[in-house]
């Protein structure tokens, strides 16, 4: 039977047999349709999620080196990352010290007792995004600039309850005070929290080295640094665990971990099914004590693997959070990239 008549046949079974045509026709259409409402749900579900982890700086690296016992060391400065950024411009885009501490801030007669106040260098903020590494989108204005960085200027960004609640609105070019320090109002943050005192509406940025000068001892100093792509986050910890006479207790250290592990997650709203667990983990080519934490945050799969590297007294805990994917095993060949 050739092409025109299995065609002709076709068409004489459509003739005589309209009803069931129709019905074979309109299940078609039904279940097609159903797929495409199908998969444009779950893809738009899929880029809103993505959104909410990109606004929490989901293609950071946050480098912290601080200890929880006594006698930490601070071993990394910004000039060792930014060397590092330039050196492997295939995983990095950018970084950024990060120096945090509460001050007084005033403005006129108002005082303001708990806002925050960061200091940042320029790559901080993505002019192609608008956005802080933090996910914060700059509202008017501008943000801090590589001279600002350089000289030191006093100059800053303010959230959106402080342009409301000092300034009425009205902030740019405005000055207030840090400690005592006068400071330019030259950028103002969209709204993010809930606009209160305290909340994260309520900060100022200002350049790293005068953040450090202007809080001396009550620093903090982090690191952010920019990957080029993905959902990831890697923080490190450095703690001081024994005095360096006695042998280091990995397994309370681990026990510890895992339940301060598993109260972090739970502790978040949205976050279901939390498990936290001990385990050996594969890493730069030795085998390490590891705790992995698994969840299901507002219906999608959460990971969190701390592999603990003792180091003398010490125990430093790389720790690597993904979202909706799992890239643990490729953040971990960034690592491995810089080991060689």
């Amino acid at each position: 039977m050739n092409f025109g008549q299995s065609f002709k046949l076709a068409l004489n079974s459509l003739r005589t047999s309209k009803m069931r045509a129709f019905l074979t026709m309109l299940g078609i259409i039904i279940g097609v349709g159903a797929v495409i409402v199908i998969l444009s749900l779950g893809n738009g579900m899929t880029n809103m999620m993505n959104e909410q982890f990109e606004t929490l700086g989901s293609n950071l690296i946050q480098v912290m080196v601080w200890p929880r016992g006594e006698g930490g060391t601070r071993d990394v400065d910004a000039d060792d990352l930014y060397e590092l950024v330039d050196q492997y411009p295939q995983y990095l885009s950018g970084v950024s010290p990060y120096v945090s501490a509460s001050a007084k801030v005033r403005s006129g007669t108002d005082t303001f007792d708990r806002t925050s106040v960061y200091g940042v260098s320029e790559s901080f903020f993505k002019s192609d995004t608008q956005k802080t590494m933090q996910g914060e989108t700059l509202e008017e204005g501008r943000f801090l600039r590589y001279i600002d960085v350089d000289r030191r200027q006093n100059v800053c960004v303010i959230g959106s309850y402080l342009e409301q609640e000092a300034f009425r609105g009205d902030a740019l070019g405005k000055s207030l005070s840090i400690s005592g320090v006068p400071y330019t109002v030259v950028g103002i943050l969209e709204q993010s929290a809930d606009n209160t005192e305290g909340s994260g509406d309520d900060k100022v940025y200002i350049p790293y080295e005068n953040a450090q000068r202007l809080l001396g001892g009550a620093a903090y100093q982090d690191m952010y640094l920019m990957t080029e792509d993905g959902r990831q986050w890697v923080s490190i910890t450095v703690d001081k665990v024994t005095d360096g006479k006695t042998a280091i207790d990995m397994d309370a250290f681990l026990t510890e971990g895992i339940a301060q592990a598993t109260a972090a997650y739970e502790s978040i709203d949205g976050m279901e099914d939390v498990t936290s667990a001990a385990q050996t983990t594969s890493f730069l080519g030795s085998e390490y004590s590891s705790i992995l934490t698994t969840a299901v945050y507002n219906g999608f799969p959460a990971r969190s693997l701390q592999v603990c590297i003792p180091v003398e007294q010490y125990i430093c805990v790389v720790t690597f959070t993904s979202y909706v994917e799992d890239h643990t095993d490729e953040m971990m060949g960034f690592f491995s990239a810089i080991q060689k």
